[in-house]
């Protein structure tokens, strides 16, 4: 573990690679966006919003795993595996960037971040058939009635830890 102050530091320097990488990637889109319409533009702002919300999260999940490892001092956190439902807005790739750049060159870089993508699901009040929501459309398949409620896809979790004792 290091000092406060050194890991403010460190995620200072993640956002500014984080930014210089989401700066490259629209650089990119907009090159290809440019040959197929010369008016389009790119908003890098909200672009690199969006992955501060990530990197947000990573950090979060790098301090639980601190937190255990603190609570067993003689262990070793192998993997951390996460699960993420549909709806909880979270760009997956952009959390494994984060927490990559976040343990880079730490004693946290050995441990794996492992995402699970969870669908979005809905149960029927009417019928109780559980089913996968799909293009927008919570009728039920079975019954066709619309009163229907999610109950899965809103995760934002983590599931396990692996520890090496």
């Amino acid at each position: 573990m290091f000092p406060k102050s050194e890991k403010q530091n460190r995620e200072i320097a993640g956002v500014s690679i984080l930014r210089h990488w989401v700066r490259a990637a629209e650089g990119k889109r907009a090159q290809r966006n440019r040959k197929s319409s010369p008016h389009t533009t790119c908003d890098n702002s909200q672009q690199a919003e969006r992955f501060m919300h990530e990197l947000g999260i990573a950090s979060s999940i790098l301090e639980c795993v601190q937190a255990e490892a603190a609570r067993r001092p003689n262990s070793r956190i192998t993997k951390v595996g996460v699960k993420i439902g549909e709806l909880a807005a979270v760009d997956c790739d952009a959390l494994q960037f984060g927490f990559e750049v976040l343990v880079k060159d730490t004693e946290w870089e050995p441990v794996a971040l492992e995402l699970e993508c969870v669908p979005r699901m809905q149960r029927c009040s009417k019928c109780a058939y559980d089913f996968r929501m799909t293009e927008f459309d919570p009728s039920c398949p079975l019954c066709g009635d619309f009163s229907t409620r999610c109950i899965s896809g809103e995760e934002l979790d983590i599931a396990y830890m692996e520890v090496e004792e």
